[in-house]
């Protein structure tokens, strides 16, 4: 669930808060997605 958020931190080192809350919320609608 959601494994891409720390692939992503390993990358980019430290995003900033909003990048992380943007993606977020795309991974929450891709959940969703997925869900229905």
């Amino acid at each position: 669930e959601l494994h891409a958020l720390p692939d992503v931190r390993c990358v980019f080192g430290e995003p900033a808060i909003e990048d992380l809350a943007e993606l977020e919320d795309r991974s929450r609608g891709i959940a969703e997605e997925i869900h229905m």
